[in-house]
């Protein structure tokens, strides 16, 4: 019931942190896939043993396929599209180790540049994305041979995909002054009815409870940089219930535990769960990778690494330095105060310091070695 959270190791990447983006797809306990966008570059990486080791699979430093955000749609563990913006489109049947370039054009010709969101009901051939030129959703029903589109307003930021008949989306506004859009087709995107939302006006993600109880993430304030709040309807959107919460972060996601607890998640490693029964906000533990526990210094190193932490002596703890493929290239015990470390054997890189005292994190953060 996320009471115990485990931290996974993921691919490190240098760029600063304002210039990455990222997706990922989760198909099973073991199959998950990642795509990476930095300023010039994107990055696809895939991980069969639950995201504790990540290959990956292309580079588009090395592809001279310099495209941007591109959205991950896998149908299963190896057949899969990834969509990119100007028209482009990659597809695979053997998960990433080939693929050939494709496209995917709009019914109305238009040469559309940026892309989406997007979902995909696993063990069928259906997936959508949804493009933010001009609002349009684009749907495959036999895993990205052909597409059929439609326009459904505003900038897509969220795709609900129940079955593959019933889809429900929410939109933010394109233009100051238009309205948001909650959006949704019982009929596989023949036709798609939709509300609009005056208040708030920037929207997150989507959770469909059921077909008459639908949720939505939303931000307060005029630059969006307000409350976080969540919207729920009970009449596919014709009347909002509101809920603020003390939380000031984008919600990037939304998933019910139960009948009543939501666990809900947001920017800068926010978790919490949400009683819907009784609007309570529960906060769990911050699960970040980077931990004010403990300290490393001088970062980036180059000889001696000092480790630093607010408790000076922690006792019968096992302290480990991780590199960027989640192999453990140091370990010592700990029986006082942190040591200093030389690193002058590690390849240049990015490297994780974690102290662990049993199966408890004490502390965990990033250094470079230069």
């Amino acid at each position: 019931n996320c009471n115990t959270l485990i931290p996974v190791n993921t691919p490190v990447f240098l760029d600063a942190p304002q210039d990455r983006f990222f997706r990922v797809l989760r198909l099973d306990t073991n199959h998950l896939f990642l795509s990476y966008k930095a300023y010039t570059n994107w990055k696809l990486y895939k991980s069969v043993d639950g995201g504790n080791n990540w290959q990956k699979k292309q580079d588009s430093t090395h592809a001279n396929l310099m495209f941007v955000d591109p959205t991950l749609l896998f149908y299963d563990t190896i057949n899969g599209s990834v969509m990119f913006d100007s028209n482009r489109a990659i597809y695979t049947a053997n998960a990433l180790t080939t693929y050939t370039v494709g496209w995917w054009v709009s019914s109305w010709g238009w040469n559309i540049y940026t892309t989406g969101p997007g979902v995909v009901a696993y063990g069928d051939s259906v997936g959508i994305f949804g493009e933010t030129t001009y609002g349009g959703a684009y749907i495959t029903k036999n895993r990205g041979k052909t597409w059929q589109s439609a326009l459904v307003g505003g900038q897509p930021r969220d795709f609900e995909l129940v079955s593959k008949d019933t889809i429900y989306y929410i939109s933010s506004p394109t233009a100051t002054g238009v309205l948001g859009f909650f959006g949704y087709t019982f009929d596989g995107g023949l036709n798609w009815s939709y509300t609009t939302i005056s208040d708030p006006t920037y929207f997150n993600s989507i959770c469909v409870k059921s077909k008459n109880e639908v949720y939505v993430t939303a931000r307060e304030g005029a630059y969006a940089n307000g409350n976080a709040v969540i919207l729920k309807t009970t009449d596919l959107g014709q009347t909002w219930s509101k809920f603020t919460t003390p939380f000031i972060a984008d919600l990037r996601d939304m998933k019910f535990l139960n009948d009543s607890i939501a666990l809900i998640c947001g920017d800068n490693g926010l978790l919490f769960k949400w009683n819907t029964k009784t609007a309570v906000f529960v906060g769990m533990k911050e699960n970040n990778t980077n931990n004010e526990s403990i300290r490393v210094y001088p970062n980036p190193a180059n000889e001696t690494l000092n480790i630093g932490s607010g408790k000076l002596i922690i006792e019968n703890a096992k302290l480990e330095i991780i590199n960027s493929l989640g192999e453990i290239v140091y370990q010592s015990t700990i029986n006082g105060y942190l040591p200093s470390i030389n690193i002058e054997k590690l390849n240049k890189g990015i490297y994780i310091v974690q102290i662990k005292n049993g199966t408890n994190n004490i502390g965990r953060t990033k250094f470079i070695k230069q």
